[in-house]
């Protein structure tokens, strides 16, 4: 089996987002662009953290609360969108969502990149009992 060795570009970034949706009145439709396409080149693997994406009084019920999900799916759909946008000939495949308390996590993987990416592990808690993102 021949191993090829080829540079990889990937973005990692974190990002409290005040429990507002993408397109929220609250925070003036925020861009996107600037957080997650500051380089030229397209990252291979983008891997981001969303903090707050309810609010803190629904976090109790964030695991089967509806909003949380929407919200979730919402700022998923904006992360590609926005990579798509800068990034018009390279298109992005979702490898992970993961939803914690209050927070998601979320891994894209380039589309050519997508069948190279295996051994993909997801921690199911942090916190206290599980039940949040802060000890």
């Amino acid at each position: 089996r021949l191993l090829v060795m080829a540079p990889l570009q990937v973005l990692v970034g974190s990002w409290n987002v005040n429990a507002c949706s993408p397109t929220s009145s609250k925070t003036g439709n925020v861009s996107l662009n600037s957080w997650l396409c500051q380089s030229p080149t397209p990252p291979g693997i983008v891997g981001v953290t969303l903090q707050e994406i309810v609010p803190l009084t629904e976090v109790k019920n964030y695991t089967s609360n509806k909003k949380s999900n929407d919200n979730t799916e919402d700022w998923r759909r904006s992360v590609c969108d926005t990579l798509k946008k800068a990034y018009g000939n390279v298109s992005y495949q979702t490898l992970e969502v993961h939803n914690l308390v209050g927070m998601m996590t979320l891994v894209l993987v380039q589309s050519d990149l997508f069948n190279r990416v295996s051994n993909v592990r997801v921690g199911n808690s942090v916190g206290r009992k599980g039940l949040g993102n802060k000890e």
